[in-house]
C-alpha cells in the first residue's frame, strides 16, 4: 500500500536479484515492486523494449517504452533524480510521489540515507525534497490518480452519490486511478488527520486499476490537488 513500509524484501540480503531484474533493497527494486502491486502494471527491467537498469536512465527508457515523462507530479506517479539531484549519486535515483504540496514533493523510497532510516543504506524512507530538476513517470494509464482516506474501505457506487447503489470497494490507503470527474451529492469527509473537506464532485475510477470501477465521493481521495483542475470532467 502506497505509503507503508510493505515492500516484501526488506529482510532479505541486499543486491540479490529480485522478480523483476533488478536488485532487492534498491531504489529500483522498492519502486518496480510498487508499479506491479500498487499500479498493476507488469514492469520489469526491459519493459516495452527497454532496459531501465540504474535510476539515471529510467527517465529516457520510460520515454522509449511509451511511458508519458513530464515534470507534473501525481499521487503514484515515479519521480526520477538525474545524478547530483535533490540528494542522488551518480547512478540517479527514483522514488514514488505520496503527495504534493507547493513546490516540494512527498515521496517513499529504499536506500536513499536520511533521518527516516537513521542514515542507514538499503532501507525504506520517507522525505520532501523540491521537485524542481525532477522527472515524474506517469506508469498508470489514468490522466490521475489519488489515495483513498476513508477507513477501512470506501464505497464505489454505480452513480455520483449515496444512493446509488455500491458496486465494489476500495481499502483505506488504496491507489486508485480517476479517469474524469462529475457533479453529484454534496459529501463531507473527515481524514485521518483531522482536517475536513466537503465537496459535490465524485470521480469516476478507471476500469481495472485499483480493483474497482464506478464512482467514488471526491472528498475521501488525496490527490494532492483540486480534482477538477486536475482531471477533465465527464
Amino acid at each position: 500500500m502506497i505509503g507503508n513500509n510493505d515492500y516484501p524484501y526488506s529482510g532479505d540480503p541486499v543486491d540479490t536479484p529480485d522478480p523483476w531484474q533488478f536488485l532487492k533493497r534498491e531504489c529500483t527494486s522498492f519502486v518496480a515492486w510498487r508499479i506491479n502491486n500498487d499500479l498493476h502494471v507488469p514492469f520489469q527491467n526491459g519493459y516495452q523494449g527497454q532496459w531501465f537498469g540504474n535510476a539515471k536512465d529510467w527517465a529516457a527508457a520510460a520515454q522509449g517504452a511509451g511511458v508519458r515523462v513530464d515534470g507534473s507530479p501525481q499521487v503514484g506517479s515515479v519521480a526520477q533524480f538525474p545524478p547530483g539531484v535533490a540528494g542522488a549519486g551518480n547512478l540517479g535515483h527514483v522514488a514514488v510521489v505520496i503527495g504534493v504540496t507547493g513546490a516540494s514533493i512527498s515521496v517513499e523510497d529504499f536506500n536513499y540515507l536520511d533521518a527516516y532510516d537513521n542514515d542507514t543504506g538499503y532501507n525504506y524512507s520517507q522525505h520532501v525534497v523540491p521537485m524542481a530538476g525532477l522527472n515524474f513517470l506517469h506508469f498508470s494509464d489514468s490522466g490521475l490518480t489519488g489515495t483513498v482516506e476513508a477507513s477501512p474501505t470506501l464505497n464505489v457506487r454505480s452513480g455520483p452519490g449515496t444512493d446509488h447503489p455500491v458496486v465494489g470497494t476500495v481499502p483505506y490507503g488504496g491507489l486508485v486511478g480517476i479517469s474524469c470527474w462529475t457533479r453529484g451529492a454534496q459529501v463531507t469527509a473527515t481524514w485521518q488527520d483531522g482536517s475536513t473537506w466537503t465537496t459535490d464532485v465524485w470521480d469516476r475510477l478507471v476500469q481495472n486499476f485499483g480493483g474497482a470501477t464506478g464512482y467514488v465521493s471526491d472528498a475521501w481521495i488525496n490527490t494532492g490537488g483540486d480534482t477538477a483542475k486536475q482531471a477533465s470532467s465527464c
